[in-house]
This record gives C-alpha cells, sequence and structure tokens, in this order.
C-alpha cells in the first residue's frame, strides 16, 4: 500500500512539474494567451467532472464544490478578456459567459464568521458559500458538456 501512495505522490509531483514548466515556456515564448487556454480548459474538465459526480450521487458537499465555482469562473472570464482578440479566446468567452449565467444567479447563504492566523497575519471575516439546484446543476453540467465536446472535438 505504501509503494501505491509514494507511486501516487511520485505521479502528482511529475505532473505538477510538467504543468509548471508548460506554463513557463509558453509565458517566456508570448505564449501566454495559449497558457491561459490552457487553464481555462483544465478547469472545465475538472468542472465537467465535478459536476457528473455531484449529478449522479447528489451528495451535498461534491455539489457545493460546484457551487463554490462562481468564485472562479469571472475572474477567469476577465483572463480570457484579456486575450479576447484571439479567435480561440473570443470563441471560449462566449461559452464560457454562457455558463456564468447560471453561476451568476445562485443564491448566496453567509456562514459563520471565522477567524484564523496564516503566517502571523489574522485573518477575520464570514466566509460565503452557494446554493445549487438541481436545475442548475443540470444546467452546468449541460453546459459543461457543451462546451467540453466542442474543445475536444
Amino acid at each position: 500500500m505504501q509503494s501505491n501512495e509514494n507511486n501516487l505522490d511520485s505521479l502528482m509531483k511529475i505532473v505538477s512539474e510538467a504543468s509548471v514548466n508548460t506554463d513557463m515556456y509558453l509565458r517566456e515564448n508570448q505564449r501566454t494567451s495559449s497558457a491561459t487556454l490552457i487553464a481555462v480548459a483544465a478547469w472545465i474538465e475538472s468542472l465537467h467532472i465535478v459536476a457528473n459526480i455531484a449529478n449522479k450521487t447528489q451528495n451535498a458537499d461534491i455539489i457545493s464544490l460546484v457551487a463554490d465555482q462562481r468564485v472562479i469562473i469571472f475572474p477567469l472570464l476577465k483572463m480570457l478578456e484579456m486575450y479576447q482578440e484571439d479567435s480561440d479566446v473570443a470563441a471560449l468567452i462566449i461559452d464560457i459567459k454562457d455558463i456564468s449565467t447560471v453561476f451568476k444567479s445562485l443564491k448566496s447563504i453567509e456562514l459563520a464568521s471565522s477567524t484564523s492566523t496564516e503566517k502571523g497575519i489574522k485573518n477575520v471575516g464570514t466566509n460565503k458559500s452557494y446554493l445549487l439546484s438541481k436545475e442548475e446543476l443540470k444546467s452546468i453540467l449541460e453546459k459543461t458538456e457543451s462546451l467540453r465536446n466542442k474543445i475536444t472535438n
């Protein structure tokens, strides 16, 4: 069992290093729009996987993971808009905006205030989470699947 954990750790390290190296190479060679497309594609694939699992299991924690992507999709759009002159990016923006309409409609709930100390800095604030209905989850899943199919076909 320990051997498998070590293999998994090694694999994760290799994948992580490859990702960082690819990103650095693309950025150093003025291919930042390509680096952005790769990052967004990875997010789309992750959202697709998690939304599928959430839909199949109806597990509240996993559904919450999908809903929490609301905090990511809007900065992601801003990042894409920096490269909207690229036709591939421009097309992707349209589809991501379509998905974002579902996230924008999610109801937020305030969670208990929290206090944490990280690196000697005290953080105080409220946590926000989002409610995701079955219909909204289905819509996110369908839109994400459609976009994923456009990218992979």
